[in-house]
C-alpha cells in the first residue's frame, strides 16, 4: 500500500513543459490525465502527432510495455487506490476505472492482484488509513 502511494506521489511531480518531452512521454502523460478513459489510444496518439502504430513502437522502446498494458496497470493501480482511500462499492470502483461491467472489472482485478475484488476490499482497506496530519497511518489491524 505504501509503495503504491509513494509511486502516485512521485508521478505527480512538477509539471514539465510538453515541448521538453518525448512523444512517448507525452502519450504517457495523456494516458495518466485521461482518468475516466474517455479517449482511446488512437486519439491520444494523434494528439502526439503520430499514428497509433508508431506511438506503440515509441512507447514500447521507452517503457518496455505497450501503451495498452500501461493503461491497464494504471487502471488497476487506481482501483487499488480507491479501495484504500474511499468507501466506494465494487460497482462504483469498476465505473470509476472505466469498466462497463463489474464482471469485467472482477476478472481484470483478479488477474492483476491474484485476489477477488472482495478480498482486495477486505485487505487493502485495512492496510492504510489516511489522516489529515500525516496523510498516512500504519496498519489498522
Amino acid at each position: 500500500g505504501i509503495v503504491a502511494l509513494l509511486r502516485l506521489f512521485i508521478e505527480q511531480r512538477e509539471s514539465v513543459p510538453t515541448d521538453a518531452l518525448t512523444p512517448a512521454q507525452i502519450l504517457r502523460r495523456l494516458i495518466d490525465e485521461d482518468r475516466h478513459l474517455t479517449r482511446n489510444l488512437e486519439e491520444l496518439s494523434r494528439e502526439c502527432g503520430y499514428s497509433s502504430d508508431h506511438m506503440r513502437k515509441l512507447f514500447r522502446a521507452r517503457y518496455h510495455l505497450s501503451p495498452q498494458d500501461y493503461r491497464h496497470r494504471q487502471r488497476m493501480a487506481r482501483a487499488r487506490a480507491l479501495m484504500v482511500s474511499t468507501q466506494l462499492t465494487l460497482p462504483e470502483i469498476a465505473q470509476a476505472t472505466g469498466f462497463d461491467h463489474v464482471t469485467h472489472f472482477c476478472s481484470a482485478f483478479k488477474k492483476a492482484f491474484h485476489l477477488t475484488p472482495l478480498q482486495g476490499l477486505k485487505r487493502f482497506r485495512r492496510e492504510i488509513t489516511p489522516t489529515p496530519e500525516t496523510g498516512l497511518q500504519g496498519r489498522t489491524r
